[in-house]
């Protein structure tokens, strides 16, 4: 029984120590890329946790921090976080169910954090 507990636990902190290691921290995530278009580097981050509000916030380069807590109530993804920053868009995994995990886009739209885009990864028939 030991064994198999200490097996498990060195899985875990194999794959703990992977996640952690590409920048994704279930709960609370960061990342950088240009979400404002003005080609300098800003830095986003988001917290949140399975069964509470997420909140996505971004400090742009020249300064200025805007957030949104919109589209990112009651999560339901053991692992909400951000995903993806790429050609300006924001990617975060909001829910996680047993028939696809569903992913919000934002984008910066007149100094604000907008939602843009929603959508649904289906799994395979078995496959969760």
């Amino acid at each position: 029984m030991k064994r198999l507990a200490l097996l498990v636990l060195t899985a875990v902190l194999l794959v703990t120590a992977s996640v952690a290691w590409a920048g994704y921290i279930p709960g609370k995530s960061k990342a950088s890329g240009d979400v404002n278009g003005d080609g300098r580097t800003d830095r986003i981050t988001f917290k949140g946790k399975q069964g509470k509000n997420g909140k996505l916030t971004v400090k742009l380069a020249k300064g200025k921090t805007i957030s949104t807590t919109k589209d990112l109530k009651f999560l339901l993804s053991p692992e909400p976080g951000i995903v993806t920053v790429r050609d300006g868009k924001i990617t975060v995994m909001r829910d996680h169910i047993s028939t696809c995990n569903t992913y919000v886009v934002f984008a910066v739209k007149k100094g604000q954090l907008k939602k843009v885009d929603r959508y649904c990864t289906k799994f395979a028939k078995g496959e969760e």
